[in-house]
This record gives C-alpha cells, sequence and structure tokens, in this order.
C-alpha cells in the first residue's frame, strides 16, 4: 500500500510518501510529481520519505530522477533497498 500526501507551507510544497515504493505505484508517483513541478513556480519541494519502508530498484531510479530535477529527498533510518 502507499499513500501520497501533498502540503503546501508558503515557500515549499511538501510531498509525503508512506508505505511501500514498489513497482505497481511508479507511475502514480511520477504522476503525482509531474503535477507538482507543473505547478511550482518558485517554491521548493521536498520529498518526506520518513515513512517509506521498502524502495525497489524502478522507484529507485526515478527517486534518482526526482532528485535531479531538483526535489530535495528526506528518509528515515527504516528506508531499505535490495541489494
Amino acid at each position: 500500500m502507499l499513500r501520497i500526501t501533498i502540503e503546501e507551507k508558503g515557500e515549499a510544497v511538501v510531498v509525503r510518501l508512506e508505505g511501500q515504493l514498489i513497482g505497481p505505484w511508479v507511475a502514480d508517483v511520477e504522476q503525482c510529481w509531474k503535477n507538482v513541478f507543473a505547478t511550482l513556480g518558485q517554491r521548493t519541494v521536498q520529498v518526506d520519505l520518513s515513512a517509506v519502508s521498502f524502495v525497489d530498484r524502478e522507484v529507485g531510479a526515478l527517486l534518482s530522477r526526482v532528485h535531479g530535477a531538483g526535489f530535495r529527498l528526506e528518509s528515515g533510518e527504516m528506508l531499505q533497498s535490495p541489494g
């Protein structure tokens, strides 16, 4: 299960992800970020991964692309990725 919450905080947009980031939800996460990016303006984006328990390789690649686009990623200690 995956939960996506978007919160606007003045100069920033916080995208909070909760659950497991696995293949079936890659398209949903990518579409969410495209929507946020399209309406961003001068605001920054923080991606809160503190409640994510697992990230598969496909989503890991997506996170790399998002980070490269300037989104700030923050994760908790429980974040795991298969070796």
